[in-house]
């Protein structure tokens, strides 16, 4: 078998990053995650979840929304192993009760639609379209 040297180290670190998870199961570093909900509702998908490295995972996200001042949310993409043949992934990490990006394009989307059509409603009545410019107009 004749591997390239990216083909290689790539092997090498497979090996070595499912050596390592191993061995952190093996002494009980990484329990089993316990899945306590999960709910799709539409395109929306709740999961509710315990375990010791998803509170870090929680408490590692707020700070970095709170290092980069985050108003809304940060976006950030992960790329997986190099063999593996899978396309990079964009996460979101959102301050809970703000709008996500979908729903705050969908919000912004309606708006440019409600201007677009009021648009077109003062070109069609200059009546209209001369006082919402703030000038006067005799009758």
């Amino acid at each position: 078998m004749n591997l390239s040297p990216e083909a290689l180290i790539a092997r090498w670190i497979n090996w070595r990053m499912d050596r390592r998870i191993k061995q952190a199961i093996k002494s009980g570093e990484m329990s089993d995650v316990e899945l306590k909900r999960f709910k799709i509702d539409g395109k929306d998908m709740e999961i509710l979840m315990a375990h010791p490295g998803v509170l870090s995972m929680v408490e590692q996200a707020s700070k970095f929304l709170k290092a980069h001042n985050a108003e809304n949310y940060v976006e950030f993409d992960l790329i997986p192993r190099l063999a593996s043949d899978l396309r990079a992934i964009r996460v979101t990490v959102q301050w809970a009760g703000g709008l996500s990006p979908a729903a705050k394009n969908a919000e912004q989307a309606r708006e440019i639609g409600r201007m677009k059509a009021e648009i077109e409603r003062l070109k069609h009545d200059p009546h209209q379209h001369a006082l919402s410019l703030g000038l006067r107009v005799d009758e």
